[in-house]
């Protein structure tokens, strides 16, 4: 049996981390943040970007688009639970707002 490399955090250091990506949140055991852009090309194309970023991190969200809406959450399901490279990628994720029409 292969074993994960990658080590669950803590929930003192997930708090900790959550601090540093204020536009998330921990939702069921999984880090979450909901974008809302301009339309509905709009959200497609912020998603388009999503997925890049994710391949180059070979670390993949679940993703749910409502029209001008985007739900993204992430967990490290191998660690069984959230891990340092669920953080990595948000933070990414949120550097894409300044590119993006983000609306808060």
């Amino acid at each position: 049996m292969m074993t994960s490399l990658v080590t669950k955090l803590s929930d003192e250091e997930v708090r900790a981390r959550l601090l540093q990506i204020p536009t998330w949140k921990l939702n069921r055991g999984e880090l979450e943040c909901t974008f809302s852009l301009t339309s509905f090309p709009q959200a497609v194309l912020f998603v388009d970007a999503v997925a890049l970023l994710a391949e180059s991190e070979q670390h993949h969200p679940d993703i749910t688009i409502t029209y001008d809406t985007v739900i993204l959450r992430v967990a490290t399901h191998s660690a069984g639970g959230i891990s340092e490279k669920d953080f990595m990628l948000a933070q990414r994720i949120s550097q894409l707002e300044r590119v993006f029409q983000i609306i808060k």
